[in-house]
């Protein structure tokens, strides 16, 4: 958000400048020196000293406020001031903090969907990643994540494809969700692509250890590209296996004596999680 908002500072600098009577351009341009100094103190108060306040003002406001001083409070009048004097740009803005700081989701979708209505596919795809991480509903989020990829949003296509890999276990739409990415450029896509193709390796019904998408190693068998121990090898992780006739205690007992026999030889220290 602090990247997007310098940008639209930078977009509007000159609009702005022509809309504001001499007094107020004179506040404007202290404060656009004072806020690329980093003095936000200085910057909100020579904001605050303009008259006639537009909606770009109110939305630079509320930024200042949302960002540097934390006042949720005045942030959100200063953004709603701004939207309702026809600044569209900040409605991403207040869905932000709605999410975010004040974890009032219902309204947070509520300017989500307002931001994406003026074209911002950005709110889209953010709107998605609320569903997923905040309120876990996957049905929604493939949903919203959908309304970005038809709209040439490259992140909604990488997260949509991991969800149809790590939530929904369908590799074949992961696949094409992560093909489609890499066709805009997404590096991360790369690597998951890659890693799911590694992950189709493994034998129906094999006997593995995972983190994630990634296999550790096949127990019983051999270890892992992913985790063997070789020459350069600087840190290790164990695992340790029970069943039904071990304790915890006895399993971390064992962990235990394994990483001090380890350390005795080689070395280092451990952390057992």
């Amino acid at each position: 958000m602090i990247k997007e908002t310098r940008t639209l500072l930078q977009e509007k600098n000159q609009d702005l400048l022509e809309e504001l009577s001499k007094s107020d351009r004179e506040l404007y341009n202290a404060f656009t020196h004072n806020y690329s100094e980093n003095k936000y103190d200085s910057a909100l108060q020579n904001l605050l000293e303009i008259r006639n306040k537009n909606d770009f003002v109110h939305g630079m406001l509320g930024f200042l406020y949302e960002t540097y001083l934390h006042n949720w409070e005045k942030a959100e009048s200063h953004y709603i001031a701004a939207v309702d004097q026809g600044n569209a740009s900040m409605l991403i803005n207040l869905a932000n903090l709605y999410e975010v700081e004040l974890e009032d989701y219902d309204k947070a979708r509520e300017y989500y969907l307002k931001s994406a209505k003026e074209g911002n596919i950005n709110a889209l795809f953010r709107l998605a990643l609320m569903y997923e991480e905040k309120l876990k509903d996957y049905k929604k989020a493939a949903r919203y994540y959908s309304e970005a990829v038809n709209k040439g949003h490259s992140d909604a296509m990488n997260n949509l494809a991991l969800l149809h890999q790590n939530v929904y276990r369908d590799y074949e739409m992961a696949q094409k969700y992560f093909k489609l990415a890499i066709e805009e450029g997404h590096i991360e896509a790369m690597n998951h692509l890659a890693w799911l193709y590694f992950i189709q390796k493994t034998n129906k019904g094999e006997y593995a250890c995972m983190d994630g998408e990634r296999v550790i190693c096949r127990m019983d068998i051999k270890q892992c590209d992913e985790t063997k121990i070789d020459d350069n090898t600087s840190n290790v992780f164990i695992y340790v296996q029970g069943n039904k006739a071990t304790s915890d205690k006895y399993i971390r007992t064992a962990l235990k004596q394994a990483c001090e026999n380890i350390i005795k030889s080689c070395g280092g220290k451990y952390k057992i999680l």
